[in-house]
Parts: structure tokens; sequence; C-alpha cells
């Protein structure tokens, strides 16, 4: 019995470093990626305002949405290259993926290998 009790204690605090790496990288991966995330805001608010007021020529009109549409594009890729380069299972090194393939950003448990990446479970 000692010995089931000692060889679980190491797995625990496993688990344990598991779960506050796997917090570590998820919040330097909201940290670094946050930004591309405003300027997506941004853009798209831009498309909107450009839509509603008539203050350019209809060539310009072109030009400014396709920049602006650009931009969109590119600061969201650059958003979700920053979340999943930095959210990854620490065990395992893989995204952590719904049932649907899409990026799980607080999962319970890691997907491939089973890892706990969660403390608690929110009922919220």
């Amino acid at each position: 019995m000692k010995k089931d009790q000692a060889s679980n204690a190491p797995r625990a605090a496993q688990s344990l470093d598991t779960v506050a790496e796997f917090q570590r990288r998820r919040k330097l991966a909201t940290k670094r990626a946050s930004p591309f995330l405003a300027s997506t805001a941004l853009c798209m608010i831009g498309i909107v305002v450009l839509y509603n007021v008539d203050l350019f020529s209809s060539e310009h009109r072109v030009t400014l949405y396709f920049l602006l549409g650009a931009g969109v594009f590119v600061s969201w890729m650059l958003h979700l290259y920053f979340e999943t380069k930095h959210a990854r299972c620490p065990n395992c090194e893989s995204l952590p993926l719904d049932a649907r393939g899409s990026l799980d950003f607080d999962p319970e448990n890691c997907p491939k290998c089973g890892a706990r990446l969660r403390e608690y479970s929110s009922l919220f």
C-alpha cells in the first residue's frame, strides 16, 4: 500500500505541474495575441464606418475596403498563430482540439494524452 501511495505522489505533482505550465502558456498566448485581436476589431470598425460615411470617391472607397479587409485577415491570422503556437499540451505538445476540430482555449484534459490542463471544472 505504501508503495502505491508513494508512486501516486509524483504523478499528482506532475499533474499540478502540467496544469500550471498549460495555464502559464495560455496566459502568454493571450498576452501575445491580444494586440492582433484588437487590430482586427479596429479594422472591422473601420469597414463599418467607411460603409456608412460618404467622404471618399468610389475609387478610394474600393482601395480602403481592400486595405481594411486585408488588415482584418492578416491580424486575425496572426492572432490564431500566436494562440496555436503557445496553447499546447505540456506533455505531448499537441493542440487541444474539441470534437469538431476547433481549438479549445481552456480544456479540462488534453484530448490526445489525457493530461489534466485545468485545475477544477467550472459550472459557469
